[in-house]
């Protein structure tokens, strides 16, 4: 914002009887309530992502430890083939 505090103050309040400078009070106090409301509103949000994140992660992590693992039959690919460069190396010389 370029426009000072006072700058806006001073105009808004000439010529401005005792009964509008309250009207103008009520007004800015109207104003910070509904910036007040937003934020915590905001931060609720915010909250509940979190919580939400969180019961997902550990969902997740407990439903994962409770999978079996079951044994694969084919180990085509596996380090049990012993087809890894390595391995071959190792039995050419």
């Amino acid at each position: 914002m370029t426009t000072d505090i006072d700058d806006l103050i001073r105009e808004g309040s000439t010529g401005l009887s005792p009964d509008g400078l309250g009207a103008l009070e009520a007004a800015v106090w109207q104003r910070v309530n509904r910036h007040h409301a937003r934020a915590t509103a905001g931060r609720l949000q915010a909250g509940a992502l979190v919580i939400a994140l969180m019961v997902g992660t550990v969902g997740g992590g407990v439903m994962v430890r409770d999978e079996p693992h079951a044994d694969a039959e084919l180990h085509v690919l596996t380090v049990e083939a012993g087809l890894s460069p390595f391995g071959l190396t190792g039995d050419v010389g």
